[in-house]
């Protein structure tokens, strides 16, 4: 759902060792970091982090944390998020960049692999430095690190629970279809304070290598979770740290016909919080590669159920750009990457968007606004 960018060392998450010759496993894992941001935030009345579905732990972080409430990082939580629109993927940027050493949140300097220039655009590094001192304030009195032992039986539940899900999800797709994956740096974080919530992320270091993220939230060990659902959003937040760049570095080529689109679709686009063309551009290709995904994996009747939901939320040449991946997939001698292969996607979708195209579009919209359009007083009944 959410892409960020940044310069950090995830320590403690694990990867499984998988026999020689094999693709490594990423296992699901809950960081500490996370929650805490999660929670502060929760506090400050953020709503895509609030636990409602997640009883158990909900009443847990009402009985700790509300003699809290008025603690000074949250009412700055609060301030960032009506002054800078810190939320969503931008608190979960802020808890993973930030570590925590002998008890205590520490702020990495700018000087330090963890460059804080490189965070999310809408956290500037004076702003974090002084956040994470309140953090660290928080982190302290609130007795932090008790409450996430308290529920490590929970935590570790949670773990197992998704470990079968995941275990199930070919991981060596990513290498095999975008050509430059490394399996040993892919992560799977899982956030029980951001229900349903999930972000892509991927970390570049100084020696160059990439680490790959997929935040993904959940709703406790207790709830039956789909599992074709569930690879979906793992392979959907993994695909960001891929497709995202891709956008963005053919964004020049790709942009004007997503503008021409986006008025028509823009009421659908902000309600998923995609509030740009650019936005959108991401979801189309990490939509589209995850359809190919499950067509790859011979569940094309999962696949068949995608592409309508996807259309009728505003993607609306979903099935087009399915296709022409699938071109992709067979002519990989021509194009060994997707990279390679952008500018095929960026002549598909300027050949789509026609006068022809938007005029139909128009018209579509027109007659699906007068549908909608409330009767008027004594009209009930009218034949």
């Amino acid at each position: 759902m959410r892409f960020l960018l940044f310069l950090f060392f995830f320590a403690g998450v694990g990867i499984a060792v998988a026999e020689e010759g094999e693709p490594r496993i990423p296992q699901p894992r809950i960081d500490e970091r996370v929650e805490l941001l999660g929670i502060v935030f929760r506090l400050a009345g953020a709503q895509e982090y609030q636990v409602a579905l997640f009883k158990e732990y909900d009443d847990a972080i009402n009985e700790h944390f509300s003699p809290l409430k008025k603690h000074p990082v949250v009412g700055s939580a609060s301030l960032l998020r009506r002054m800078r629109g810190i939320g969503y993927n931008a608190i979960v940027d802020c808890g993973i960049h930030i570590s925590l050493e002998n008890g205590h949140v520490v702020c990495p300097d700018a000087d330090s692999e963890k460059t804080l220039e490189k965070i999310d655009f809408r956290w500037k590094p004076e702003m974090v430095r002084v956040f994470a001192k309140q953090l660290d304030d928080f982190y302290v009195k609130s007795r932090f690190h008790e409450f996430f032992a308290s529920n490590r039986e929970m935590y570790r539940k949670m773990e197992e629970k998704i470990e079968a899900i995941n275990d199930k999800i070919d991981y060596s797709w990513f290498k095999s279809f975008y050509g430059d994956a490394d399996l040993e740096h892919f992560h799977v974080i899982l956030n029980c304070t951001s229900e349903n919530s999930g972000y892509g992320a991927v970390c570049r270091f100084k020696d160059g290598h990439d680490e790959y993220f997929a935040i993904l939230g959940v709703n406790g060990p207790d709830v039956s979770y789909s599992e074709d659902g569930f690879i979906a959003f793992t392979i959907h937040e993994f695909n960001h740290s891929f497709c995202n760049p891709l956008v963005k570095k053919h964004l020049d080529a790709l942009k004007p016909a997503a503008e021409r689109v986006f008025p028509f679709v823009s009421d659908m686009m902000v309600r998923q919080h995609y509030g740009a063309p650019e936005y959108m551009l991401n979801e189309y290709l990490v939509r589209a590669c995850e359809i190919r995904y499950f067509l790859t994996h011979d569940k094309k009747d999962m696949a068949d159920k995608m592409i309508p939901v996807y259309r009728s939320l505003g993607f609306l040449w979903i099935a087009e750009l399915v296709e022409r991946l699938g071109r992709y997939e067979q002519e990989r001698d021509k194009y060994p990457t997707l990279d390679d292969f952008m500018p095929e996607i960026v002549r598909m979708q300027n050949t789509l968007v026609t006068d022809e195209y938007i005029a139909a579009i128009r018209e579509q919209k027109e007659k699906q606004e007068v549908k909608d359009l409330p009767k008027r007083a004594g009209d009930e009944g009218t034949p």
